[in-house]
């Protein structure tokens, strides 16, 4: 079969269908894939874009808001230091609107500095102003939205707002009766009684952060902060204290002198009055008080209306202060009656019923009346500046206690026992009315002796049911007010007469007290009344270490008007008094016009009240902000 030829079979359909290429196949299926890779890596450029911005944004974000806390944070510390300056501290107690802050308000100067207006920075925290901080480019500013004052309990708050939809709206509101005079230097009832009348201050600031020149983000803090009262001019606080190291009674917290209880003032014509500080000893200084404060808000109403505002040096600086009630008579119901004392040269004997000179409590605890002996020759002058020479013996069987049932007593039988009596009436003067005035007899004087106890009198409406009558400066209107008895007080030391206070460490029954009461000591004999009434010191009159307080009345120095009459003294009245009117007049004898003497400042001179132990507070004092005691975020 070798060298056979095979023969040509055509091929099959089978045979003849090529199977396709591998490559054509991976061709195919690529062309998917890159379009699926690209989306994909376009998706997650796309995401990486959007996190990178997203995170961009929520930094951002939060940084504003972090400058809007931080703008909080800083404004609150910048209201608070400005609010703690000393002419703003009354702003942390003054219940006035925040639409009502001014610097011309006389209700928001801290009664430590009355000459002092609040700063123009505090007042700018009104009013909703928005505030730029300092040094943060202009990217971060604040506003004061709220504040809220409260008493030592938060029993009583005063709330007002930047705007009306804030808390207390821009007119204020109240939860209680809270009032400035809640922060004070006493101690709140019932509590421990080396405490004092704290207070709180709740403030809300608003920060804003701004990004080129609009505002990006805000957040509010409020917190609450203590404040505490303190003495005017002195450190405050000490390391453990709780409430600061002032003294209960500070020295400068009890005003001498305090006009315009009633809308009145001062009035001084001419120019030759005196306004002195006693020596500790009662003499008379050459130094002037720092100031003379009128209770108003008013400048017009405390004197003259020209500058200078002042008097013998002394500046009258306008003040708003929370005034102490006056003193109520300590007995219910109220009496109708009080006694008229009359004391005059026409009645100096044994048997006269007008001789009565001498006010005292006994051993007994009675409030009697005494005449004391004329040791004062016709001739013979009286102490320097007409002060009436002391007594020496009393008139035999001269001492009666009558009044005692004119009087009531508080704490009686302790040794914070006060005593307290009605007057209808009270008259001296030696009634010669001549012009050589040689009579100048010693019941020209009423003492008033306190050495068993503090002696107020009350000149009030309840037993003086007349309507008082202005005094002119005549001798014929003096001695036709003496003559009628129209149920008002009348002071009336025309010719000499004298007012004295008296004071000993160790009284007797059988002779009177010869040691003038101190200055610091003047407290322990008070005169009050709810009338008009006028305390007239004519002639060479004195009164000598009475504490006085007439919101409605007048303390009226009118000098001699007969320049023929001997110059023994000068009109003069030497304590502290809170009057709605102070009048001194001018003189004939321009050497001898009138005077006025406060006490020196005196811890231990603080006031009178119902007894020893419940004397007025403190009136003039100031406060300060701190102790964060809470802290809200939102």
């Amino acid at each position: 079969m070798a060298g056979r030829d095979v023969p040509f079979l055509p091929p099959t359909r089978r045979q003849s269908v090529r199977r396709p290429s591998v490559h054509l196949l991976e061709a195919g299926i690529a062309l998917p894939i890159a379009i699926f890779a690209i989306f994909a890596i376009s998706l997650g450029v796309a995401s990486t874009i959007t996190i990178a911005t997203n995170s961009r944004l929520g930094s951002t974000r939060l940084n504003d808001s972090r400058d809007a806390r931080e703008a909080a944070e800083a404004g609150m510390a910048i209201v608070i230091s400005e609010l703690n300056k000393r002419q703003n501290r009354k702003l942390l107690v003054a219940d006035v609107p925040l639409n009502g802050w001014s610097t011309s308000s006389f209700k928001l100067r801290n009664p430590c500095a009355p000459d002092t207006a609040p700063t123009t920075a505090a007042v700018g925290f009104s009013n909703n102003t928005v505030q730029t901080i300092t040094g943060s480019g202009g990217n971060r500013q604040f506003v004061l939205k709220t504040l809220a004052l409260k008493n030592f309990d938060r029993s009583a708050r005063f709330t007002s707002s930047a705007d009306a939809a804030g808390p207390g709206g821009i007119s204020g509101t109240r939860n209680g009766s809270f009032n400035d005079g809640m922060v004070n230097l006493t101690r709140a009832p019932g509590t421990d009684p080396n405490s004092r009348n704290v207070g709180y201050i709740e403030v809300t600031v608003e920060g804003r952060a701004i990004r080129g020149g609009n505002q990006v983000s805000t957040a509010r803090i409020t917190r609450e902060f203590q404040v505490v009262p303190k003495c005017c001019n002195l450190s405050f606080g000490a390391p453990g204290s709780t409430h600061g190291n002032d003294n209960r009674f500070c020295s400068e917290s009890f005003p001498r002198i305090l006009l315009g209880l009633n809308g009145g003032g001062f009035n001084a014509p001419g120019n030759a009055h005196q306004i002195r500080v006693q020596n500790p000893d009662g003499s008379t200084s050459a130094n002037r008080p720092d100031n003379l404060l009128c209770f108003t808000t008013n400048r017009a109403y405390c004197g003259p209306n020209l500058l200078p505002r002042s008097i013998d040096g002394v500046p009258i600086q306008p003040i708003e202060i929370s005034l102490p009630s006056l003193p109520q008579y300590p007995l219910d119901p109220m009496p109708t009656t009080g006694i008229t004392i009359i004391s005059n040269s026409a009645a100096n004997s044994s048997t006269a019923t007008n001789a009565k000179d001498y006010l005292r409590v006994n051993a007994a605890g009675q409030v009697e009346l005494c005449n004391v002996q004329d040791n004062n020759p016709l001739t013979s002058a009286q102490g320097a500046m007409g002060e009436p020479n002391l007594p020496a013996g009393f008139v035999a069987s001269s001492c009666s206690s009558a009044i005692n049932s004119f009087c009531t007593a508080t704490d009686a039988g302790t040794p914070q026992a006060a005593y307290h009596c009605r007057i209808r009436k009270l008259e001296l003067s030696d009634d010669t009315v001549n012009d050589g005035e040689p009579n100048r007899k010693q019941n020209n004087s009423f003492f008033i002796d306190t050495s068993r106890g503090p002696i107020y009198l009350y000149f009030n409406a309840a037993w003086n049911p007349a309507s008082p009558v202005a005094w002119s400066n005549s001798r014929t209107d003096a001695q036709n007010r003496r003559s009628t008895n129209i149920g008002v007080v009348l002071v009336d030391n025309w010719d000499d007469g004298q007012i004295q206070h008296l004071h000993c460490a160790s009284p007797s029954d059988t002779t009177p007290c010869n040691r003038k009461a101190l200055p610091d000591q003047s407290s322990r004999a008070g005169f009050f009344s709810d009338q008009n009434i006028v305390v007239a010191i004519g002639d060479d009159g004195f009164m000598r270490d009475v504490f006085t307080y007439l919101p409605y009345g007048e303390l009226n120095l009118r000098p001699d008007p007969d320049s023929t009459n001997n110059a023994f003294g000068l009109p003069n009245f030497r304590g502290s008094a809170w009057l709605d009117r102070l009048t001194m007049g001018s003189s004939a004898r321009p050497s001898n016009s009138t005077q006025f003497a406060v006490p020196p400042p005196s811890l231990s001179f603080f006031g009178a009240g119902n007894s020893l132990e419940a004397p007025f507070g403190p009136l003039v004092f100031e406060w300060v902000a701190r102790s964060v005691t809470s802290n809200c975020l939102f």
